[in-house]
């Protein structure tokens, strides 16, 4: 697959989503047949009835945030259940990609603590800099443990994670 992505000069993009296509594979390997029948729920079910979220602040990391590439860092959005449905067995899942070269890197699936209506909750996702210098932005939404997204409908983009690297030694001979 390296040699692949190589001659295709595709920066890593090909690499990153076959690793995406393993990881999911094994996310899904990992639950028992129980777990997975139990965790089964038509997609037409979605989004639930009363079922809402509301955005209410960056706690790290706020969008723009210049760093080094491949620094490690864990991105924390607080968000509340505006609706009447308990948060239960929820996924914050990263659309796209989880890390080619140019992109931050992140898991697939990160477990949201279970939340009641009213509550609040802090969404935590440990995250790495891409390697390259410029600018990326990260996609994560609701799903379920078969990732399946519960507002497929709404919030557009669900949480956004946006970064810029800079290399700290930048070469300053030029070309």
């Amino acid at each position: 697959m390296i040699g692949w992505d190589h001659n295709l000069d595709a920066g890593g993009l090909l690499l990153a989503l076959y690793e995406d296509i393993l990881a999911d594979d094994r996310e899904k390997r990992g639950r028992t047949i129980e777990e997975r029948v139990a965790s089964s729920v038509d997609a037409s079910d979605y989004p639930l009835d009363g079922d809402a979220s509301e955005w209410v602040s960056d706690v790290t990391i706020p969008d723009g945030t210049v760093m080094a590439p491949m620094h490690p860092f864990i991105k924390i959005w607080r968000v509340r259940n505006s609706g009447s449905v308990p948060w239960v067995g929820r996924y914050l899942r990263r659309q796209g990609s989880t890390g080619a070269v140019g992109q931050i890197h992140s898991p697939r699936s990160t477990p949201v603590p279970d939340t009641a209506p009213g509550e609040t909750v802090d969404l935590r996702v440990e995250c790495r800099a891409h390697v390259l210098a410029g600018s990326s932005i990260a996609y994560f939404k609701f799903a379920d443990a078969d990732g399946r997204l519960f507002f497929p409908d709404r919030y557009g983009a669900g949480v956004i994670l946006e970064i810029r690297v800079e290399d700290p030694n930048p070469d300053l001979e030029g070309p």
